[in-house]
């Protein structure tokens, strides 16, 4: 009886207790529901036109992407730099994240670019995490879906400090795609349809850079771009442009429809280009097709892209080994 009567004692003390504290507040008014809850990105708010003087927050980067048009024209992103993956001296670039506030939430991939001013990384202290960054570059998602900053893209401001950038040294173009994509950009104009992960890539068996809107027997709506790096053809009086190609199951396509050869002076507006000696279109058989870049001669920084385009009815497939200007 004695035990019964303690208990009952003690279960009266803290339910006293557990009352009292009722009108204590907790420290520093912390709400667990609302300081615990990671920001979803789609409640984030986008901000900027992707200008120099204007430029695009992470979120409106994203949104850019998802709506898939205009990728093929430079823009403006800011950011702080999150961290550092790689800098590599050797081809003087580097792969990074960027966020709004610095930190992880909601971090942007930014692949391969150059440094301040647009020239190569020279040391691994150029950048590090906390710098406030205004990059120059293409917005793109990758074919394994991660949306970024394309390879070629370089930071126009550091911590406030704006370097104008430096005008291309090479003259002229000689690349093969032995080994790799050779300093090319692609970029898709029209965003990736839901089943096709790719259009342009590497084909590292027969050494060349290979484009197809069909996969899993099924053609699809693609417009999708393979970028040179800038190049000059400052000094020159005449240059032509050669490309070792084929194209096969054109069927009833028009050749300029399936496939162009684009020009800029800026990366962001481009001309089409007559090609001399297209490929046949019905076969694998390689030519040296060529287009008149005299036009373009005496300028010092140009560019040039091949266009794939395929729809429903016919995707044709495009390959090439090699590209030179001069």
């Amino acid at each position: 009886m004695k035990k019964l009567i303690n208990s009952m004692f003690a279960l009266a003390i803290a339910a006293f207790t557990l009352t009292s504290c009722e009108d204590v507040p907790m420290p520093y008014d912390i709400t667990f529901e609302k300081d615990n809850k990671t920001p979803d990105p789609s409640d984030m708010e986008a901000k900027g036109t992707g200008t120099k003087d204007d430029p695009f927050n992470i979120v409106a980067a994203q949104n850019y992407i998802t709506k898939g048009e205009g990728l093929d024209k430079e823009v403006y992103v800011q950011g702080i730099v999150v961290s550092v993956q790689e800098i590599n001296t050797q081809y003087g670039n580097a792969t990074y994240y960027i966020s709004d506030d610095g930190t992880t939430t909601n971090q942007f991939y930014v692949f391969r670019g150059k440094a301040l001013g647009n020239v190569k990384f020279t040391d691994s202290n150029k950048i590090k995490k906390g710098d406030k960054v205004v990059i120059c570059g293409k917005l793109m998602t990758h074919t394994n879906g991660v949306k970024q900053l394309g390879q070629g893209n370089y930071i126009y401001s550091l911590n406030g400090q704006v370097q104008e950038t430096t005008p291309p040294t090479n003259t002229g173009l000689n690349v093969t795609f032995d080994n790799n994509i050779a300093n090319f950009t692609i970029v898709n104009v029209k965003a990736l349809p839901e089943g096709l992960t790719k259009v342009w890539f590497h084909d590292a068996n027969f050494k060349q850079m290979k484009a197809t809107g069909r996969a899993n027997n099924t053609n699809y709506e693609t417009q999708s771009r393979l970028v040179s790096p800038a190049f000059s053809l400052k000094g020159m009086n005449t240059a032509t442009l050669t490309f070792n190609n084929a194209l096969n199951y054109l069927k009833s396509a028009a050749l300029n429809d399936a496939v162009k050869v684009l020009v800029s002076t800026d990366g962001n507006n481009w001309k089409p280009l007559a090609i001399n000696n297209p490929p046949s279109g019905k076969n694998w058989n390689f030519v040296d097709s060529t287009c008149d870049l005299k036009e373009y001669a005496g300028q010092e920084k140009v560019f040039v892209a091949f266009e794939y385009n395929s729809n429903k009815e016919i995707a044709t497939t495009w390959e090439i080994k090699k590209v030179t200007v001069k």
